[in-house]
């Protein structure tokens, strides 16, 4: 299928069964779910971190803040005071998998980094595991 300047899709093979058409069509909604459930993951983990909330908040849209706010719960019941700062590694790249495909870095933490992949959706990854395997490959 193919997406024209309209938006209408339009079936570019003619010769293409109903079973591949079927097949494509799990596969999409599949990569859709997918996506779905590392958002409803993201969220999950926002709830249960112990770190500066807006730090982990703005990390999940790709920005950075180099200190604990000192204003959100936990910041205020001092669960924060310690807190290293980000590692400058893989600081907003964008990445490729050998699998999940391209991405973007949006957080990078002491031992481990968040990406945003464009086909499966967020993805948490031990930043040791990372250097050691060479997973990612900046683009």
């Amino acid at each position: 299928m193919l997406t024209g300047p309209d938006g209408r899709f339009a079936l570019t093979d003619a010769r293409a069964g109903t079973g591949a058409v079927v097949g494509r069509a799990l596969e999409a909604a599949e990569r859709a779910a997918e996506l779905v459930r590392s958002r409803v993951e993201m969220l999950r983990a926002y709830a249960e971190t112990t770190g500066c909330r807006r730090r982990y908040l703005l990390g999940y849209f790709g920005e950075e803040l180099a200190a604990p706010c000192g204003n959100c719960d936990t910041c205020e019941a001092g669960a924060t005071a310690e807190e290293p700062a980000p590692a400058g590694e893989f600081r907003a790249e964008n990445v490729r998998h050998a699998e999940w495909g391209r991405g973007v870095v949006r957080t990078v933490e002491e031992d481990k980094l968040t990406v945003l992949f464009d086909d499966v959706g967020y993805r948490t990854l031990s930043l040791p595991v990372v250097r050691e395997q060479d997973l990612l490959e900046r683009c």
